[in-house]
């Protein structure tokens, strides 16, 4: 049935067994208190009636003539002495004797002095002599039934031994007092005794109950599986369904509700059969418009790099120019001063040695000039998307020689803190992170145009990844513009040679590296760059850029 046929089956048990129950356990209650009273009823005539017939015997007394009469009590003038001997003395005690009370039960006499007048097991003893168990409770019977008004009987229970085991078991005790015989008349039995037709009811109670828990489990079994059989059918022809088996089919069924979501299911899956077939073959468009797509979007985002890239050419060009322009002026007069040296008929050894330094002069400014065009020319020519192993500080040394010249003019000085001793290897592509670096270097003297500090960082003591921070002493951005300065084509600068594509870029080169990029920026203090890239790419997950998240204010 499985655990929702269990679980049905049990309901319907709980709501047909639980009245019934609850009517047994009151019914059984109910009788147990009725058997206990019923005794206690039998008891109390008895007491009664003995009184009675003791009352009948001392009138019997009263006109007996005889010879005198030793005492005579204040209230009846009967003398209960005078039944010590005589036929009917004896006959009242053997009556007395033959009481029984259900199994167990008898009737007894006591006097005030505490001595059995009349009992089954312990006549003409005194319950002073008794063990202390059993005294104690006749004593309080003797006290409290001495007070009893006439005709007047009062209940006690109390323990008693058992007479066979021993142990204590509740009695009791119907108790009456015929005052002009000083007798104590005792009815009593056992709890146990009195309850017996009421445990002879329990067990057919029982019986019933078992009978009818087993009648009506086997009834909820038949009902759950008859309720449960359309279920069983929907959750296969589900399961069947969900492997993608379109050919499943549940019963039709009669005209009730599971007739009716039979057919509604045949609908279902009729419909989920031709929007499948629909899904297959808009999947197959899909994947060759998705790779038109992907190929179109990769040229568009060489494109994209390329048109960062002769941004960033063209801030460079216009250093270079100026970086250029100062040593060809002076190998330019050198020149001219060599001409006119050469000029002279006779040279004296000063001019020669002066002429000798400055070709010595011309010639460095030269290869300074030839240094600085080949930096430019690789910057240029370095293609993206190659990874290979590589040094970093290696990578930083290009990117700083790139700026240094623009950081002199602008009175900034360039300062890079790393450890020579540390293991700087990387997998990545060079070229992007020097353009990464390139472009966050130059916002950073773009944002010190009175002078400053540009300081690179370097972490490489883990041996997962390595940290690099970029951090300047300009202005600093407004909080309201931080969260967007990743996006494409968003700029803050003032000036409108910016496209803003910057640090979208720097932000796509992070992503492609398995990175993270972090920005913290106090406007008025600085600003500092935070990129965290592992040092194998093939075990990283590669990250979407398509929305860069706004970095932490």
């Amino acid at each position: 049935m499985g655990k929702f046929g269990t679980r049905l089956t049990l309901l319907f048990l709980c709501v047909a067994l639980a009245p019934l129950i609850g009517y047994s356990v009151v019914s059984l209650q109910n009788l147990r208190q009725s058997s206990v009273e019923s005794a206690e009823t039998e008891m109390e005539s008895i007491v009664k009636t003995l009184t009675l017939l003791c009352e009948a015997q001392e009138a019997i007394d009263r006109l007996k003539p005889g010879s005198e009469r030793p005492a005579v009590d204040a209230v009846t003038s009967a003398s209960p002495h005078a039944w010590q001997t005589g036929d009917r003395f004896l006959t009242l005690r053997e009556l007395l004797r033959g009481i029984r009370v259900g199994n167990g039960g008898y009737c007894f006499v006591l006097d005030s002095k505490g001595t059995f007048q009349v009992h089954p097991t312990l006549e003409k003893q005194n319950i002073f002599n008794m063990d202390s168990g059993r005294s104690i409770n006749l004593q309080r019977i003797r006290d409290e039934a001495m007070l009893l008004p006439p005709g007047h009987v009062k209940s006690f229970v109390y323990p008693w031994p058992d007479e066979q085991t021993g142990k204590p078991k509740t009695k009791l005790a119907k108790v009456g007092y015929f005052k002009p015989y000083d007798w104590i008349i005792v009815v009593s039995t056992f709890e146990a005794d009195a309850l017996a037709p009421f445990y002879t009811n329990v067990k057919y109670v029982l019986g019933f109950l078992l009978a009818t828990l087993v009648a009506t489990t086997a009834l909820a079994v038949l009902l759950s599986r008859y309720l449960i059989k359309p279920i069983i059918q929907l959750t296969r022809a589900t399961a069947a369904l969900a492997q993608g088996d379109f050919s499943v089919k549940l019963p039709v069924g009669g005209e009730d509700e599971i007739g009716a979501m039979s057919r509604a299911f045949g609908v279902m899956v009729r419909r989920l059969s031709e929007a499948h077939g629909d899904l297959v073959e808009w999947s197959r468009t899909l994947e060759a418009k998705v790779k038109q797509r992907t190929e179109e979007l990769e040229k568009a985002h060489e494109r994209m790099l390329m048109h960062e890239k002769m941004a960033s050419l063209g801030k460079l060009s216009a250093m270079v120019a100026h970086e250029i322009n100062n040593p060809l002026s002076g190998v330019l007069s050198y020149v001219k001063l060599t001409e006119k040296l050469l000029g002279r008929e006779a040279l004296p050894p000063a001019s020669a040695e002066k002429i000798h330094q400055y070709l010595e002069l011309s010639a460095g400014e030269i290869k300074r000039c030839g240094e600085i065009v080949k930096n430019l020319l690789m910057f240029s020519k370095q293609s993206f998307g190659e990874f290979k192993n590589d040094n970093l500080n290696l990578i930083i040394d290009k990117s700083i020689a790139l700026i240094k010249h623009s950081a002199e003019m602008k009175n900034v000085a360039i300062q890079k803190e790393s450890d020579p001793r540390a293991d700087d290897r990387l997998y990545c592509d060079s070229s992007g992170i020097q353009q990464m670096l390139v472009a966050l270097m130059v916002n950073g003297l773009d944002a010190m145009e009175k002078g400053g500090k540009l300081i690179i960082q370097t972490d490489c003591t883990s041996p997962a990844t390595i940290a690099i921070k970029v951090t300047d002493t300009g202005k600093g951005i407004p909080e309201d513009i931080l969260p967007h300065i990743f996006e494409p084509f968003f700029s803050h600068k003032e000036s409108k040679k910016s496209i803003g594509m910057g640090l979208s870029v720097v932000y796509g080169i992070v992503q492609s590296h398995a990175g993270s990029v972090n920005v913290e920026s106090k406007v008025g203090v600085g600003t500092t760059f935070t990129i965290v890239i592992s040092r194998d790419k093939a075990k990283e997950p590669a990250v979407a850029a398509s929305a860069p998240p706004a970095p932490p204010a």
